[in-house]
């Protein structure tokens, strides 16, 4: 994983950018309690397979349980493509916002994407 925060005092928003977001749950982003404006996935490298962008908004002790913990959200990222999923009104986030990237729908799937896939998150 390669994430980078991109988070000051000159802007309201905060970015995080992960550009290898896999099975591996990267946990609480927000540090807390947040509202999420947009997410934008790349799955462009991954021609021939659909990448799952799973959300949890839960802060479990010791983190997210990748095989077991349902997620709050799950977002099919058709193969090849690019997705903005844009939260008009902010996606409210009580407890902390974690994220994985994996190759079926199923809770217990720990499968990696087959190529990288990159997850910008814009929130506040």
């Amino acid at each position: 994983m390669a994430t980078t925060t991109l988070d000051n005092t000159y802007v309201t928003n905060k970015i995080v950018v992960e550009t290898d977001l896999g099975s591996a749950a990267l946990q609480n982003i927000t540090n807390g309690a947040a509202t999420v404006h947009s997410i934008i996935v790349d799955n462009t490298a991954n021609t021939n397979d659909r990448s799952f962008l799973k959300l949890y908004d839960n802060l479990v002790d010791g983190g997210i349980d990748v095989d077991a913990t349902e997620p709050d959200y799950v977002f099919v990222i058709d193969n090849n493509a690019n997705r903005t999923i844009s939260f008009p009104s902010g996606l409210a986030i009580a407890n902390g916002l974690s994220l994985r990237c994996v190759q079926s729908g199923a809770t217990s799937n720990t499968s990696d994407p087959t190529q990288n896939v990159s997850v910008t998150v814009i929130y506040s």
